[in-house]
């Protein structure tokens, strides 16, 4: 699964105060089905369907099944503390740390 990631933006408290509200007159979500915003009863039944998920806090993000996969290929001999950084060095970042110089930044 892929999506997006809004740098800055905050988890929402409650479905109205979403920037992906239809309107507040109308109770629809934008990043759910139309079948799914008909079939709402409540509040906590929308918010159990959101799609969005908090990112805490953190350094920078990387795939780290790419670096575990990485890490197997390698041979018994070269399996040292210096291969494994360089690997790490390497490894894309995924998501920028949060906050320039917190967390392991390149």
């Amino acid at each position: 699964m892929s999506g997006i990631y809004i740098p800055g933006m905050e988890m929402p408290t409650h479905c109205m105060d979403c920037p992906f509200m239809v309107s507040r007159d109308n109770d629809d979500c934008i990043l759910q089905s139309a079948e799914a915003n008909e079939n709402f009863e409540n509040w906590e039944q929308m918010k159990a369907g959101c799609p969005l998920i908090p990112v805490p806090e953190h350094g920078r993000l990387v795939d780290l099944d790419k670096i575990e996969n990485e890490i197997a290929q390698l041979s018994p001999e070269d399996y040292t503390t210096g291969v494994i950084r360089q690997i790490l060095d390497a490894a894309p970042t995924i998501i920028p740390a949060d906050k320039e110089g917190e967390g392991w930044t390149r």
